[in-house]
C-alpha cells in the first residue's frame, strides 16, 4: 500500500472519529470507535471498520451509520483538502469483541484454578 493511501486512511480515521464525537448522535449508551480505514487506490471507496459497544446494538448502529454515510462524506468534504472524498461504507470490526471474549475466558480459568 502506498504511503499516500496510508496517510489518507489515517486522516479519514481521525476525522470520522471527530465527526462521531461532535456531529452524529448515536443511540444513548452506545460507544462507536473507528478502528481502521481501508481506502482503494483510486480513492473511490473507503471501508471504515467500527468497534461498537454494546455489541447488541451493532446492527442498528451500522444501519444508521451507512444511512448517514452521505452526510459524513459531505462533512469530510468541508474539512479536508483532498481532490476526491471516497464513498464510505461502515462495517463492524469484531476484533474488540474477540478480545473481550478471550478476557472472559482467561478470567474463568483463573477463578477455577
Amino acid at each position: 500500500m502506498s504511503h499516500r493511501i496510508l496517510q489518507i486512511n489515517e486522516l479519514l480515521r481521525k476525522e470520522i472519529s471527530e465527526i462521531f464525537l461532535n456531529e452524529i448522535s448515536l443511540p444513548e449508551n452506545c460507544l462507536a470507535t473507528v478502528a481502521s480505514v481501508q481506502t482503494t487506490k483510486d480513492l473511490g471507496q473507503s471501508t471504515v471498520m467500527v468497534s461498537l459497544l454494546p455489541t447488541v446494538e451493532q446492527e442498528s448502529v451500522l444501519k444508521f451509520l451507512n444511512k448517514r454515510a452521505g452526510f459524513i462524506q459531505h462533512l469530510l468534504g468541508k474539512k479536508l483538502i483532498i481532490r476526491k472524498i471516497p464513498k464510505i461504507i461502515f462495517k463492524f470490526d469484531a476484533a474488540g469483541e474477540k478480545i473481550s471474549h478471550i478476557d472472559t475466558l482467561i478470567d474463568k480459568i483463573r477463578h477455577q484454578g
